[in-house]
């Protein structure tokens, strides 16, 4: 089994760099050349828009229609990349047949359902976490926890006034806990297993065959995506954030909203669709022309 990439720097404060640039008209049109990809995509706020609950998620069926036509497209190259856990993941995109990378990197299970990888953790020191956050979080009201396979989050999109309190609180809780770390999303705070973050998960998901030898593609929404975005800048690949423009995210393009994302996605399908049967309709030897 291959060993376990050196871990990316933490995503509580991103490089600074410049803001991402919006995706003109121009690169929908260039689009992605899904046949020399390796494509990775967040869920929530990525693919389908944010939700009161994660529980409220489910991916449409057209979405996940253009997930299988995106995974052939790739030969499967084709991985769901979220803090989610596994069964929450496979749940919400309809178990869908496509590789899952789950708890903020910690496991990944390709299209088949077979684990690739999935990091231990102490089922003591998991339950103690749980019991001291439950405890912790009882006086806020319409605040809640979602107890996940590698960690536990604290959910508070209906007080979001009190985001940077409870954080303040949360990250002192967390320094009695050295095998986990705090790390920020929209509204939510979550306490994971330390040693591991999904930029490391994209450098051992491209030692897979059907991922190895691809240009890496990352499109997610918020910081815990952060460590995704700047491996596959490393990697010369192409790392695109959805949601408002941020200057501290490391991300190279954005584009404002999830439906865009699916325009995009589905413009590059048919661009490779085009190509694919240009080809075998062409001589060999024969030049090609764009559409």
């Amino acid at each position: 089994m291959s060993t376990w990439p050196a871990r990316s720097p933490p995503a509580t404060s991103p490089a600074p760099c410049s803001p991402s640039r919006v995706i003109q008209e121009a690169d929908m049109n260039n689009a992605l050349h899904l046949d020399q990809t390796a494509l990775f995509l967040d869920l929530d706020g990525t693919l389908v828009p944010l939700a009161a609950r994660p529980d409220q998620v489910l991916l449409p069926a057209s979405t996940a229609g253009l997930l299988l036509n995106l995974h052939a497209a790739c030969d499967g190259a084709v991985a769901l990349v979220s803090g989610r856990d596994y069964d929450s993941l496979h749940i919400a995109c309809t178990k869908l047949p496509l590789a899952m990378i789950s708890s903020h990197g910690a496991a990944m299970y390709d299209a088949d359902g077979q684990e690739c990888w999935n990091i231990p953790i102490d089922p003591a020191e998991h339950h103690s976490l749980s019991r001291s956050v439950a405890t912790l979080i009882h006086p806020y009201s319409l605040v809640w926890m979602e107890r996940k396979s590698h960690g536990v989050a604290v959910h508070f999109r209906q007080r979001p006034d009190i985001g940077d309190a409870l954080s303040a609180e949360l990250r002192v809780l967390c320094s009695e806990y050295p095998g986990f770390d705090l790390i920020r999303g929209h509204c939510v705070i979550e306490l994971r297993l330390s040693g591991f973050d999904k930029g490391q998960a994209l450098a051992r998901a491209q030692r897979l065959p059907a991922f190895a030898d691809r240009k890496p593609v990352m499109i997610g929404d918020d910081l815990t995506d952060e460590a995704a975005f700047e491996f596959v800048n490393q990697k010369g690949g192409l790392s695109i954030r959805i949601g408002p423009q941020e200057p501290a995210s490391a991300a190279q393009l954005s584009l404002p909203q999830p439906s865009d994302l699916l325009t995009l996605l589905q413009t590059s399908l048919l661009e490779t669709r085009f190509f694919s049967d240009l080809a075998q309709r062409t001589p060999s030897g024969a030049k090609m022309v764009a559409p």
